[in-house]
């Protein structure tokens, strides 16, 4: 049995995976959680396990009104507690390291006036402070595992686009409120990169049991938009929403001055050397229209992070 461990407590993603994992394959891995509050997850012994799995992290709720001094915690946070996770997962002999970084690390496209398409050349340029703590974590992260090439554990980085499913926060929740609460919404054509829990949940069951290391893009195989999401989720509501056509223009400038759901951000896709797939899960029909759910890893990008 793989032993993994979380590092974060009640984080949905790390959650999420425990809960998927026990019940879609029981008896297969041992899963524990610590928090890294406080300092008694230096006093563990990491030795033991073969992933170690970072969802600790501050999520960017409303960033426009923060602090100084809150903005500081986010690096704290998701920049230099996960390099200290990290050494200590090195010094300890875990088998792998993994660090959940962001779509966010390529700025902020809700200002756009035509769409973001990232590809693997595509450079990171984070437009605020939330999305600079993820890129400098990634960059720090690669420093470290580079200064110690004869360790054995290896690093992997997971840069995600918006997350969603039951129970998600963010900006599944805002659609979700949307959803309820709007008599009607307007049927403009955006696209987003997007993946549903299950499928991140099954990522990262295959990410472990490969034991590789690398910077990967999963993602949902199908493009998502904004008003098809919102539809589906006031039909799971049984809520009662109209499409106006006529107001796709008003409501597309006021989210874009909101900053509150990017317009247009997607990550290509590209055939690459591996590529995991995951079979049709039976939950998911309701929320994601597919034969399959497809995710992509790109392990062109290791030469990014320490060579073995």
């Amino acid at each position: 049995m793989k032993k993994i461990l979380i590092l974060g407590a009640n984080s949905y993603i790390g959650t999420s995976f425990r809960k998927y994992l026990t019940t879609e394959y029981p008896e297969q891995y041992i899963v524990d959680t610590v928090s890294l509050r406080g300092d008694a997850w230096r006093r563990m012994d990491w030795s033991g396990y073969e992933s170690i799995l970072n969802v600790t992290g501050k999520a960017h709720a409303d960033i426009s009104s923060l602090t100084e001094e809150q903005k500081q915690e986010y690096y704290a946070v998701n920049c230099d507690l996960a390099r200290e996770a990290a050494e200590k997962a090195i010094a300890d002999g875990a088998k792998q390291y993994i660090y959940l970084s962001s779509i966010i690390v390529y700025g902020d496209s809700s200002n756009s006036k035509k769409p973001v398409h990232i590809t693997a050349k595509t450079k990171p340029a984070p437009s605020n402070f939330y999305g600079d703590s993820k890129w400098q974590a990634e960059q720090k992260l690669q420093e470290l595992f580079a200064q110690k090439q004869t360790a054995d554990t290896r690093l992997a980085i997971l840069r995600l686009p918006m997350i969603y499913g039951p129970g998600c926060k963010g900006n599944y929740r805002t659609l979700q409120k949307m959803a309820q609460k709007l008599p009607l919404f307007p049927t403009y054509h955006n696209e987003r990169s997007v993946l549903r829990i299950e499928h991140l949940a099954e990522y990262l069951r295959t990410l472990v049991d490969s034991g590789e290391e690398g910077l990967f893009w999963p993602q949902d195989e199908t493009y998502r938009s904004t008003p098809d999401m919102i539809f589906e989720l006031a039909e799971k509501a049984e809520v009662g929403i109209f499409s106006e056509n006529r107001l796709a223009v008003i409501i597309r400038v006021s989210l874009a001055q909101r900053r509150k759901l990017p317009l247009d951000e997607r990550m290509e896709r590209v055939p690459v050397e591996a590529v995991f797939r995951i079979a049709h899960l039976k939950h998911a029909e309701r929320y994601v229209p597919l034969r399959k759910a497809r995710v992509f890893a790109d392990f062109k990008h290791r030469s990014v992070l320490s060579q073995r």
